[in-house]
């Protein structure tokens, strides 16, 4: 595969996809691997068509019911899209680390990580670094703060901004749908 592997999800078609520091690969159930896009040893942050793509240690990967692989770009502080056919364009942020609620550029990040993605598909992020939980609208990258604020770490329940996270790193749903 060419690094080490940090992160990997599974499509409805049991193709199992891994990234690494600077590339996203698709394994077969044979075992065949692919690169899907990316470069095996280059990392950056651009958009473009398989090789074209730069990736700077993505951190957590989901598959929408469309087939498409989202990747939380983590030192790029974006959230990208991949099309089976290796497409790679920016849902939401820039290569910026900062923290703003807004539509596609206009969102900032810090050092985003897990990600999962509902049956509705909304996509939800762990945003480590500002210490929240933030939910994308997949058609037009809307994104928005939905646990957290963004300022400062710790440790609270409650809703919305009352709550409180120390750099959250993974998130999964359970059965129901509940957000963990």
């Amino acid at each position: 595969l060419g690094g080490d592997i940090s992160c990997m999800a599974v499509a409805a078609d049991s193709t199992r996809f891994v990234c690494t520091s600077s590339a996203l690969f698709a394994i077969s159930k044979g075992g065949l691997e692919a690169l899907v896009a990316g470069h095996k040893t280059k990392t950056g942050f651009k958009d473009g068509a398989k090789t074209d793509a730069r990736f700077n240690n993505p951190c957590g990967i989901t598959v929408d019911g469309d087939g498409n692989i989202l990747v939380s770009d983590c030192f790029n502080h974006t959230l990208r899209k991949v099309t089976r056919q290796g497409a790679v364009s920016t849902l939401a942020g820039t290569n910026v680390a900062g923290f703003a609620d807004g539509v596609g550029a206009a969102a900032r990040f810090n050092l985003p990580r897990g990600i999962v993605i509902d049956a509705q598909g909304t996509i939800f992020v762990a945003d480590c670094k500002n210490h929240c939980l933030r939910q994308v609208a997949p058609l037009d990258g809307t994104v928005t703060t939905l646990v957290g604020t963004g300022t400062g770490k710790g440790s609270a329940d409650g809703q919305g901004g009352v709550a409180r996270f120390n750099s959250p790193f993974g998130l999964a749903l359970d059965m129901h749908g509940h957000l963990l």
